[in-house]
């Protein structure tokens, strides 16, 4: 009889917060592999739990182009991805004006229709 009021007595210790606690930690939601039972398939459900655990490639990361091992790292093309994926904001944002303005010069058409480039004065 003694042991029967010690379980009711540890029973009713618990306060509602106590309660909720030892649900949520034993609730099915939070656990880390999501079972699959409707699924027949072993194959398939492997791929279902490589997904669940984050594991599986994307399609960007699919489509990315490896990066060419001969490329030289000291380049400009390799220092101006650095600054530009860089942690310092005043540098990220002074690569993103030079960016900026390379692009324009780039693009700029005026030089071709004002005559001042030498593609046009050669004919």
């Amino acid at each position: 009889k003694g042991e029967d009021k010690q379980v009711a007595a540890s029973t009713k210790s618990k306060t509602k917060r106590q309660r909720r606690k030892d649900l949520q930690k034993n609730s099915d939601k939070n656990k880390w592999l999501v079972q699959h039972p409707k699924i027949q398939s072993m194959g398939r459900r492997e791929q279902i739990y490589i997904k669940d655990a984050g594991l599986n490639e994307t399609k960007a990361e699919k489509r990315q182009a490896p990066i060419d091992p001969k490329l030289d790292l000291m380049s400009p093309e390799v220092k101006f991805g650095r600054i530009l994926a860089g942690t310092d904001q005043r540098k990220r944002h002074a690569a993103v004006k030079k960016l900026k303005a390379y692009i324009k010069a780039r693009c700029d058409i005026s030089v071709f229709i004002d005559g001042d480039g030498d593609e046009n004065n050669s004919g």
